[in-house]
C-alpha cells in the first residue's frame, strides 16, 4: 500500500513537473496551463488527505485490536479465577453436606440414648 501510494504520489509529481514546462509546439496559453496545475493540486491535497485518513484508519484498527485483545485475556483470566472459585464452592459444599448428615446422625444417637434411659 505505502509503495502503490509513493508511485503514486511520484507520477503525480512529474505530471506536474511535465505541466508546468511549455511545451514549444503547444498552443495552450499560460491560463490554461495554471488551471492544470490547480487542478494537480487540488488532487494532490485529495490524495495527501486520502492517506491521511487511511493512516488514522490503520492506527484505530491496531488500537481496537490490541482492545480486543487486552479483553479476551482479562476474560481468560477471570474465568480461570471463577473456575478455580466455583471448585472451592463445590468442595465446600460438599463439606458442608457431610457436616450435617453427622449432626443428624449424632442427633438420632442422642435420642437413642436419651430413650434408652429408663424413666420411673
Amino acid at each position: 500500500m505505502k509503495l502503490r501510494f509513493c508511485i503514486y504520489f511520484t507520477s503525480l509529481i512529474a505530471f506536474s513537473v511535465m505541466a508546468q514546462v511549455p511545451s514549444p509546439s503547444s498552443n495552450v496559453t499560460i491560463e490554461d496551463r495554471s488551471g492544470e496545475v490547480i487542478n494537480l493540486q487540488q488532487q494532490q491535497r485529495r490524495v495527501s488527505a486520502a492517506y491521511e485518513q487511511m493512516k488514522k484508519a490503520q492506527y484505530e484498527g491496531r488500537m481496537a485490536a490490541q482492545e480486543f485483545q487486552n479483553a479476551q485475556e482479562n476474560f481468560l483470566v477471570t474465568q480461570k479465577k471463577a473456575d478455580a472459585l466455583k471448585a472451592e464452592l463445590e468442595k465446600l459444599t460438599a463439606r458442608r453436606e457431610a457436616a450435617e448428615q453427622k449432626r443428624v446422625a449424632a442427633e438420632k444417637e442422642y435420642d437413642t440414648q436419651l430413650n434408652a434411659i429408663p424413666t420411673r
